[in-house]
Order: structure tokens, then C-alpha cells, then sequence
């Protein structure tokens, strides 16, 4: 052949495909919010065991899948969020409890794991009651926000009706001054 082996290797570099990048779609306002709420989470000391997958071979745990049917870690739920695979906010909080459930499930009573997870369990459910409470006011809140800016429209027309009738019945107005003023708005 009369190629070189380089130019063998540049055309073939070129002539693979490269992967189609996934488009994130923007998470809905409630997912979004479980977002943070997660990180949240994530970053607090005691979630570091709970942040990645468990590895059982590196920590020597034989029967970890014998115990542990549905694995799940915080960083799995973090990319299942981030991918759009939850459909609501219940679905994402049954898979943060299952990472607490299986932790007391495997780990005793007296292990860090364990009482961390306890620990933790306990934190997510009171941020999670507060989210839920957000998630649904969200919707009111939203409303409101509307309602005021259309009072706030309602005023501001009447200040001008106001004063419009004001500038109808003023002296300019009366000796002819604006009459072509009136002709055109009024």
C-alpha cells in the first residue's frame, strides 16, 4: 500500500463516529429543587460513604449482594436526576431511602455506616417534608406573583386615567391648546 502507517491511522481516526452528546433537558422546577436538595446532602460529612456506589470487592464484602438486592448510591440519583430518569419527586425520595434502608440493613447497630445513614435518613426526611411543602405552594406562589403585577397594571392605569382627566379638564386644554391630543387618544 502506499499509505503510511500514520496516514493509515489519521484516516481512520477521522472516519469514527463520534458519540452523539446527550441534550439535558432544564429539570422541572420540582426535580430541580430535589437537585439541590441532594447536593445538599451530599456534601455533608457524614455522607461520604454514601455518595458512591459501594465497590464489595475492594471492601472485601462477600455477601453485600447476597444482602443488598437493589444497590443505590447519592451520586447514582444524583446522575439519574441530572439524566430526567425520575418522574416526580417521590420517585427520587424512595431511591434516597433506599440508600439509608440498605445501609441499616447490612451494616450492625454500632458501625459508623449505620448510625450515619440513621443520621441522615432522619436530616433528608425533614428537608424532604419542607421541599414537598415548597413544591406545592410553588404553584400559589406563582399566582400571586401575577396577581400583584396585575393590581399593580390596575393602579397604574387608573393614576393615568387620572391624570388624563385632569389634563382633559385643564385651561390649556380648554382654549384648544391640546385639542388634537384628545382627538387622537380620546
Amino acid at each position: 500500500s502506499t499509505q503510511s502507517t500514520g496516514q493509515k491511522k489519521e484516516r481512520a481516526r477521522r472516519s469514527k463516529k463520534k458519540p452523539k452528546k446527550k441534550v439535558k433537558k432544564p429539570l422541572p422546577e420540582a426535580l430541580d429543587f430535589c437537585l439541590d436538595l441532594l447536593e445538599r446532602l451530599m456534601d455533608e460529612d457524614l455522607a461520604d460513604p454514601f455518595n458512591a456506589a459501594v465497590d464489595p470487592t475492594a471492601l472485601g464484602l462477600t455477601d453485600y449482594f447476597d444482602i443488598i438486592k437493589r444497590p443505590m448510591d447519592l451520586g447514582t440519583i444524583r446522575t439519574k436526576l441530572l439524566n430526567s430518569e425520575y418522574q416526580n419527586i417521590h420517585q427520587f425520595a424512595s431511591d434516597v431511602n433506599l440508600v439509608w434502608s440498605n445501609a441499616i440493613l447490612y451494616n450492625p447497630p454500632s458501625s459508623y455506616v449505620y448510625k450515619n445513614a440513621k443520621k441522615l435518613d432522619l436530616l433528608f426526611k425533614q428537608k424532604f417534608v419542607q421541599a414537598e411543602k415548597l413544591i406545592q405552594l410553588a404553584p400559589f406562589a406563582q399566582r400571586l406573583m401575577l396577581q400583584e403585577k396585575l393590581l399593580d397594571l390596575k393602579d397604574r392605569i387608573e393614576r393615568l386615567e387620572f391624570n388624563f382627566s385632569e389634563l382633559k379638564s385643564s385651561d390649556a386644554l380648554k382654549n384648544g391648546i391640546l385639542a388634537h391630543e384628545i382627538s387622537v387618544y380620546g
